[in-house]
């Protein structure tokens, strides 16, 4: 499997219902960025369609996540590669080896999405991570008590882990917060208060 839960892909715009796998209601979200939201037995769900439809590797394009325009220098797709100057992005053509079919300041990042977008490029600038207030006010609080991590348990519980072996389950009221934190996984409290807060 190519993608993971929370990939945002781009569905491929060339898929077109048939018998087997694709039927004429997926149609809908080609070309549109979709988020997984499983992955089992070598097929997806996705949250657009409420996980109505299962997909597979060949119905999605990968979508290039970036924190900095000059990480898209080699970035390549079927006919295009990019290359990052001083103040802008080339857009070079692979077959031919035109030197430049296309460049653009760096400036406004609509547009240069929208520019990339035109040539192919599913690209999309990530967001910083971010806690809302309550949730960062329970990151330091935890973190008083020499707490180490919080998890969430195969019961859909949140734990606080201080390295001793016993964990402290967390209450009620907290069991609503983090709601990014995946079952089994877990977050270092120290690395969660260098979060933003929303």
């Amino acid at each position: 499997m190519k993608y993971k839960v929370g990939d945002i892909v781009t569905v491929r715009s060339d898929i077109k219902a048939n018998d087997a796998t694709i039927v004429e209601k997926m149609e809908k979200y080609k070309g549109k960025k979709v988020t997984i939201v499983k992955v089992e037995y070598g097929i997806y769900l996705i949250s657009e369609d409420n996980g109505d439809w299962t997909w597979t590797d060949e119905m999605f394009e990968p979508t290039i996540a970036i924190n900095k325009w000059k990480d898209l220098g080699g970035v390549t797709n079927d006919r295009f590669e990019i290359s990052v100057g001083v103040n802008e992005l080339y857009i070079f053509e692979l077959l031919s080896n035109t030197p430049c079919v296309s460049s653009i300041i760096i400036k406004d990042k609509k547009v240069m999405l929208m520019w990339l977008n035109a040539f192919g490029f599913n690209v999309e600038l990530e967001k910083k991570p971010t806690l809302t207030k309550r949730e960062m006010e329970v990151v330091k609080a935890l973190r008083v008590l020499g707490e180490k991590k919080i998890r969430r348990t195969y019961y859909n519980c949140l734990v606080a882990v201080n390295g001793t072996g016993r964990d402290n389950y967390t209450t009620p009221t907290i069991q609503t917060l983090f709601a990014f934190i995946e079952i089994d996984e877990s977050l270092d409290l120290k690395e969660l208060e260098k979060w933003e807060v929303e």
